[in-house]
């Protein structure tokens, strides 16, 4: 919700409105985070911590009457479908327990009981911090905190010399201060401070992680160094998983700078990321929370990233293969095995690494034999270990290249200057969404090319439409005919890892009218700044061209070169009058 425009919508809606006569309440009246198991979904965890961010958001700006959660309940058992997966409780069929509560359930719950009938008083937020502060009736404060991204330990001055700490889900921890400070560890999910904080000031914490993100594998230890403020002893005490184990000396004396904790990872662990909770704690007074993120992993990691081999060439590519060593104890050596596509696994030799030894990387590249019919297709490895293991591997690999333009291209919906760039296709049934009666090519379809140069990412797309309608305008355009595109400008660290940009444009009337309902880090949701855009309709045929400047789409401080990748996808919409079909 930080980063994906949900504040500067409304501030756009309460604009409107005074433009065009005064303002009236705003109701947002559908909004939720959908739990499928899928790459588009979050986990209810998640779902609970972006729903509390919202809300809280929401009543820090003052614009919204109200907010309605989408929806109460999953509206069916498919946990790989969205629209079955929006609910606080499980549906009321396809489930052993009818109308169980949900994850994001209890977070909704904490909630409304912590920030009911209360006033909102002032925020601090400070690059990747947020912080708000709310009052009650009885003259408490309560602060709302999380980050942005990933998590850090810091330190709030309260002039109580207590403090009650309460989590998404509204177990309750009282901390003490330490010459008048509370140090926590805050993450992407919420945390609430019942005290007095009269003024939000941020200052050093009393310990402090070296490293809170921590990669290991099961049945191998995380090694935790935490810095100690030197006047206290005490001991350190773990909230941990089942089958984990804090090990060795957890004791901390005064005039000591440091110390190391050592957590076993219990051998059966599943492959995922865990939350583990330290506290210090002194003459039976907890002095902080503090939080680790550990990520069980596969000992070995295997990344495929696809490359033209030839940047004048856009038919010949190649895979790069990076293979890491994730154990802190032994040495790997295996064979890689192709075994999709069908095509390519007869054509490329199995291949051997030897002695890759603890944290060490190995870059193999693999020659790709011949492009899939489709732009994306399922790569799946088979690797077998000296440790005996035979693991699986599977990824979906694109390929999809913006060409660098030789020449500027004229944005006028004429398509001439394109014949050199790599096209891709859009008329297989297998792509069409929520279109139940899609009458073929004919209907629907189109093929589309990207370009770039180091002004400008370029896009074309010529349009096979049997009716053309759009009368939309701003945010609205997706209802009518027109293009949707996505861009991800920090895929290569993951995706979404710095959020994406979802833009549109359409030829409503005579008008070229784009919009940005979605936006990465740094950048704002409306009309795209300096987007030009061209559309023209010949029949049926519609054929859309566009010039996006970078600085509207990656960080300043991203370098763009041959080479660099980045998330792409876009849709069609089609509407033949009677309303948007899919």
């Amino acid at each position: 919700p930080d980063e994906g425009g949900f504040i500067k919508n409304l501030e756009l809606t309460q604009e409107l409105m005074i433009r065009y006569g005064g303002a009236k309440p705003v109701h947002v009246t559908e909004i939720g985070w959908p739990t499928q198991e899928d790459r588009r979904g979050v986990t209810e965890l998640m779902s609970g911590a972006y729903g509390v961010r919202m809300y809280v958001l929401g009543m820090a700006s003052g614009i919204p009457a109200t907010i309605f959660w989408y929806d109460l309940q999953n509206d069916g058992g498919d946990k790989k479908y969205n629209e079955d997966n929006f609910g606080l409780l499980h549906c009321w069929h396809s489930e052993v327990v009818p109308w169980s509560a949900k994850g994001n359930y209890l977070a909704y719950n904490t909630m409304t009981k912590m920030l009911t009938g209360i006033d909102f008083i002032g925020a601090y937020q400070q690059e990747n911090k947020s912080i708000f502060r709310f009052r009650r009736a009885d003259g408490k404060d309560v602060l709302v905190l999380w980050t942005i991204k990933g998590s850090e330990t810091i330190g709030l001055k309260t002039s109580g010399n207590n403090v009650t700490m309460v989590d998404l889900f509204g177990n309750k921890v009282p901390l003490s201060t330490v010459a008048g400070v509370i140090t926590v560890t805050i993450s992407e999910v919420p945390l609430y401070l019942e005290g007095d904080f009269e003024t939000l000031e941020l200052v050093a914490p009393t310990f402090v992680l070296d490293g809170a993100d921590y990669k290991v594998v099961a049945g191998e230890a995380v090694l935790i160094r935490v810095k100690l403020p030197g006047e206290y002893s005490g001991q350190f005490f773990a909230d941990l998983p089942g089958g984990w184990q804090l090990e060795g000396e957890t004791k901390f004396a005064a005039q000591t700078s440091s110390t190391e904790l050592a957590i076993k990872v219990a051998p059966s662990a599943s492959e995922k990321t865990y939350e583990l909770l330290l506290y210090p704690i002194s003459d039976n007074k907890i002095l902080g929370q503090l939080k680790v993120v550990a990520q069980v992993i596969n000992p070995l990691e295997i990344t495929v990233s696809p490359r033209l081999a030839d940047h004048s060439n856009w038919n010949k590519w190649e895979l790069v293969l990076e293979i890491g060593n994730h154990s802190a104890l032994q040495a790997l050596s295996g064979t890689i095995t192709v075994r999709e596509p069908v095509g390519w696994s007869e054509r490329i030799k199995p291949i051997s690494f030897r002695e890759l030894k603890p944290g060490e990387k190995q870059r193999i590249i693999i020659e790709v034999p011949t492009l899939p019919a489709e732009a994306t297709t399922q790569f799946l490895l088979q690797v077998s270990l000296n440790t005996g293991q035979l693991l699986t591997f599977q990824r979906q690999v694109s390929f999809l290249a913006a060409v660098r333009a030789k020449q500027t291209p004229k944005i006028d919906g004429e398509l001439s200057e394109w014949k050199g760039a790599m096209p891709f296709v859009l008329n297989q049934a297998n792509q069409i969404k929520q279109i139940s009666n899609w009458g073929g090519p004919g209907d629907l379809s189109g093929k589309g090319y990207l370009m770039w140069d180091n002004a400008n990412l370029y896009l074309a797309l010529e349009v096979t439409d049997n009716q053309h309608f759009q009368n939309g305008v701003g945010s609205d355009i997706w209802q009518g005919d027109g293009i949707q595109f996505t861009i991800d400008p920090g895929r290569i660290s993951g995706p979404g890892s710095i959020g994406y940009h979802e833009i549109g444009f359409a030829l409503s009337g005579t008008e070229v009218v784009n919009w940005r309902w979605i936006a990465a880090s740094g950048f704002d949701v409306g009309s795209v700044t300096n987007f030009v855009g061209a559309i023209r309709r010949d029949g049926t045929k519609t054929t859309y061209e566009a010039a996006i400047p970078w600085s509207e789409l990656v960080p300043g401080s991203m370098e763009l070169k041959a080479g660099t990748l980045l998330g792409f996808s876009l849709l069609i919409n089609d509407n033949d009058g009677t309303g948007r079909r899919g």
